[in-house]
């Protein structure tokens, strides 16, 4: 993994970040517990894009990209960026209010990520830039569902480990 690029990344102003820095850094890092690549498509699973957010908050943050494509190695054990596809800008825009309502709806403390566009590639569309500064958060992070305190989720070796509460939200 490109130790710079992934500073870049993740502390940099929007601005100062182009889909050249992505394009580099993504094709150049396997999937670990600080990154992670998630193809886009019209049935996009958000809840779970939040257990693995929480997860990463819990550990030691990152970056999780939207509209790259996932590929396995030949041993199938970790995952590499096949390309980057992009979204299409209005449902970029869509999935990121989506990502940021059901982030402050099922965290608690209440929390959102910083997400961010990065475009610059063909066709209108853009990839979506996931944050997650562990210094900006209030830990641990709790995930609700159905009105359950489920975590944190902590993140070990690319995969999200829950720790049940089983507290009742409402009697909390």
């Amino acid at each position: 993994m490109n130790e710079r690029l992934f500073v870049k990344l993740l502390y940099y102003p929007e601005q100062e970040i182009t889909i050249e820095d992505v394009k580099q850094f993504c094709l150049g890092s396997s999937e670990n517990d600080r990154v992670e690549y998630k193809r886009w498509h019209d049935k996009f699973d958000v809840e779970k894009l939040v257990q693995r957010i929480v997860a990463m908050a819990n550990t030691d943050g990152g970056l999780i990209f939207i509209g790259v494509v996932e590929e396995k190695d030949t041993g199938g054990r970790r995952d590499y960026a096949g390309g980057i596809e992009g979204i299409p800008l209005k449902e970029a825009n869509s999935l990121k209010q989506s990502i940021e309502a059901r982030c402050f709806n099922l965290t608690t403390p209440k929390w959102i990520p910083e997400i961010l566009h990065i475009s610059g590639l063909e066709s209108e569309k853009s990839v979506l830039l996931i944050r997650i500064d562990p210094d900006k958060i209030e830990r641990p992070l709790l995930f609700n569902e159905k009105n359950k305190l489920i975590g944190p989720f902590y993140s070990q070796r690319n995969r999200v480990s829950p720790t049940f509460l089983g507290r009742n939200v409402k009697n909390s």
